[in-house]
């Protein structure tokens, strides 16, 4: 199976726009703007929509927060090709997009009299404030459902959002159908922002990558499950040299105690409080051009240096990587610098957690913290 990379163009209201009705949420219908200008984004769509609603094979595609691999969420054959795709267990529920309230209403279902189940009123003030966006809630999954019972795994509740990426509102809006849609990466492995992640990932099994250009937000509306090796160390200074020791310990069954450099290769992510290389003793310190993340908008610098233990001895290589201060391009940048780092082979990487308890700084904290498999304050 090829799979192809589509660019196409969006932004702002380019694509399309919400249609309010009388007496009804601002949210009520996606229309797709008919412009003459916008044609050639809006065929490349429908031609991807035609592909969700006939193929099964998923479609990766940009959300604003990460990008997704969207199945058309009513049918069985289509949700089991996002478990193939990406290698995940099946008993773990998906996620479904939708484009406008019109089709989350069908997805509520009819009362046994043929009456529309009501949205219930204590989700109506939460959508209004945060949808469309990074914000999934749980509601009770019509019976008989209306989608593929892959997409719940048996529960009783099925979660949605409507994501605020207009991309991602036309597809599904083209599509005619909500979509199943979790992150486009291979299981184990960083969530995608870009949609070069998603073909390194992907290749060969799906066929059909819609490229709008990287993720805003970085993170997802719910947590995920990165399997890497992370510690957090919450001292000013950065990462206390012992952990690098313990580090090398652990993996190796021994330090290299002065009998040479180690192949051991080592991550940092900074953030808001550590310097450079996190404190730790790095010689011969230099910038090394980023492998994966050319071609992101919000392209950070990768420094490299040869790590010396607290005894003196060369320990490995650490790579270094500067998120900045600002909270959303850390959110933005975080997944990027960890697939950078697991492509350099880095088996230990240090990341510098930020402060906050709201919005997109517990969104990152979620994240990392599932991640992690040791945290330290």
């Amino acid at each position: 199976m090829q799979t192809h990379i589509v660019k196409v163009a969006a932004r702002g209201s380019e694509l399309g726009r919400f249609r309010e009705a009388k007496s009804s949420y601002r949210l009520e219908e996606w229309c797709i703007n008919t412009a003459e200008s916008s044609l050639p984004s809006i065929e490349a769509l429908r031609k991807a929509g035609a592909h969700l609603r006939e193929k099964d094979t998923p479609v990766g595609f940009p959300t604003e927060t990460v990008y997704g691999l969207g199945a058309d969420a009513t049918r069985s054959a289509a949700v089991k090709g996002i478990y193939s795709a990406k290698g995940r267990p099946s008993d773990n529920p998906l996620i479904v997009h939708v484009c406008d309230l019109q089709m989350l209403r069908y997805l509520l279902g009819t009362t046994a009299d043929g009456k529309e189940n009501a949205l219930p009123e204590r989700y109506k003030k939460l959508i209004d404030k945060f949808w469309p966006g990074p914000l999934t809630i749980l509601l009770p999954n019509a019976q008989p459902s209306r989608l593929a019972p892959e997409v719940t795994a048996g529960l009783s509740t099925f979660g949605v959002r409507m994501p605020s990426s207009t991309l991602a509102l036309s597809l599904i809006k083209l599509a005619g159908v909500p979509l199943a849609a979790p992150s486009a990466n291979a299981s184990t492995k960083p969530s995608p922002t870009a949609a070069h992640h998603v073909k390194h990932d992907l290749d060969g099994r799906i066929e059909l990558i819609l490229d709008g250009g990287p993720s805003h937000v970085g993170v997802e509306s719910t947590a995920r499950v990165v399997l890497y090796e992370t510690t957090y160390n919450a001292t000013s200074d950065g990462v206390v040299p012992a952990d690098i020791e313990s580090a090398d310990a652990t993996q190796n069954g021994h330090a290299t105690n002065g009998h040479g450099p180690s192949t051991r290769k080592f991550g940092v992510i900074r953030t808001k409080r550590w310097g450079a290389a996190a404190g730790l003793n790095v010689q011969n310190w230099r910038k090394a051009s980023p492998m994966i993340s050319e071609v992101d908008e919000s392209a950070y610098i990768v420094h490299t240096g040869d790590l010396v233990g607290v005894n003196g001895q060369m320990i490995g290589e650490l790579f270094d990587i500067d998120l900045g201060k600002d909270t959303a391009g850390i959110a933005q940048g975080l997944f990027s610098a960890l697939r950078e780092l697991d492509s350099r082979g880095a088996e230990t990487i240090f990341v510098d957690g930020i402060d906050g308890e709201m919005n997109i700084s517990a969104a990152v904290m979620n994240r990392l913290r599932k991640a992690a498999s040791e945290i330290r304050s």
